[in-house]
């Protein structure tokens, strides 16, 4: 049963270090076995260079970091739903592979609408 509000005792408030370890855990597994995440770490790091270099004011970085999260997001949840789909199905199946594609395609949305904030916030830089 899903605990309220008012069901959470003091004692709970120690739970939080053990689930920010387990969140790191997570973090560490998919930079160790994905490679997709690393390239998209990489870029983010020449992003964030690029957005230093070119001298982003307050609101630039917002959206950078806003799109970046949101494309980290998308890629933990599509590891997961990946991760998940070959534990409970392991062999090939149609049904296993769409919902797979389904989820690649939500990390490619988030790519695409990253790729159109960058050139939006970067081209009237270079052109200037």
């Amino acid at each position: 049963m899903k605990k309220r509000f008012r069901d959470f005792k003091i004692r709970d408030i120690w739970d939080i270090p053990k689930k920010f370890h387990y969140a790191w855990e997570g973090l560490v597994a998919v930079i160790k076995y994905e490679l997709s995440f690393r390239i998209e770490l990489a870029v983010a790091a020449v992003v964030v260079a690029a957005g230093f270099f070119t001298g982003f004011g307050r609101l630039e970085w917002i959206v950078t970091v806003l799109g970046i999260a949101a494309i980290f997001t998308a890629e933990f949840m599509n590891t997961a739903v990946e991760k998940l789909a070959d534990h409970l199905h392991p062999e090939e199946h149609p049904e296993v592979k769409a919902i797979k594609d389904i989820s690649a395609a939500g990390v490619m949305i988030a790519n695409i609408a990253a790729i159109i904030i960058a050139l939006l916030l970067f081209i009237p830089r270079i052109f200037r």
